[in-house]
């Protein structure tokens, strides 16, 4: 199933926390838990000001963290996906 997020909202594929090691030893988080991470799957135009849109700080591919309580968390094909406005997205994750 495809979706496409409307206006100024974006769509991001969260990651699973890794909370043990494969030879089972249980990791304790140190990161605030209130913020996820994932990769934006869908990007909405942009939000409608003065007759025209704004356009999007976010592109499909990018990797993003955001809070949790910002956002819809729906389950797609077995995969969770967190539906937000781009204001709430924290920032872009940048590899070097």
């Amino acid at each position: 199933m495809k979706v496409k997020v409307m206006f100024d909202r974006v769509m991001v594929e969260t990651q699973k926390e890794k909370n043990e090691t494969d030879s089972g030893i249980v990791l304790v988080k140190n990161e605030n838990q209130n913020l996820s991470k994932g990769k934006v799957v869908s990007v909405g135009k942009g939000e409608m000001q003065n007759g025209s849109f704004c356009p999007m700080e976010f592109e499909i591919m990018d990797k993003v963290v955001f809070e949790k309580h910002c956002a819809v968390f729906v389950h797609i094909d077995g995969k969770e996906y967190a539906i937000l406005k781009q204001i709430d997205i924290l920032g872009k994750i940048e590899e070097e």
